[in-house]
């Protein structure tokens, strides 16, 4: 996804969605921040980037349209529903029990970089 225009200005249709997931990232963040000790810095800037990820993911699929673009969204969702879980179950206490977790955060993780990795190169 090319969010600028060829002159270095961003583009209206790469903006779409940005605001969502900016809230979205918020609520995760102020859940998480009164157990997240020394790594808020960390963990506020890997917050960051997966938003960032999400975003261009997001515009990808619906201004682009290119034949990958809804594996890489659906990809992408799973990835931060799997993050979500980890990070949870990891600052905030158990989930459930870990052989569970495990294979959910293990499992989600692997089909979210498979759908990523096969959307690549489709034109």
């Amino acid at each position: 996804v090319r969010p600028y225009s060829a002159h270095g200005t961003v583009r209206a249709e790469a903006c779409d969605g940005i605001t969502t997931f900016e809230f979205l990232a918020g609520v995760v963040y102020h859940t998480l921040w009164p157990v997240l000790g020394g790594l808020s810095i960390q963990v506020a800037l890997y917050i960051g980037v997966i938003s960032a990820m999400a975003w261009q993911s997001w515009a990808g699929w619906h201004r682009v349209l290119s034949p990958g673009g809804p594996r890489a969204a659906i990809g992408l969702v799973v990835f931060l529903l799997s993050y979500g879980v980890l990070a949870f179950h990891r600052f905030r206490g158990p989930i459930g029990d870990r052989p569970t977790v495990t294979i959910v955060i293990l499992s989600s993780y692997l089909m979210a970089q498979f759908l990523i990795a096969s959307s690549v190169g489709d034109e």
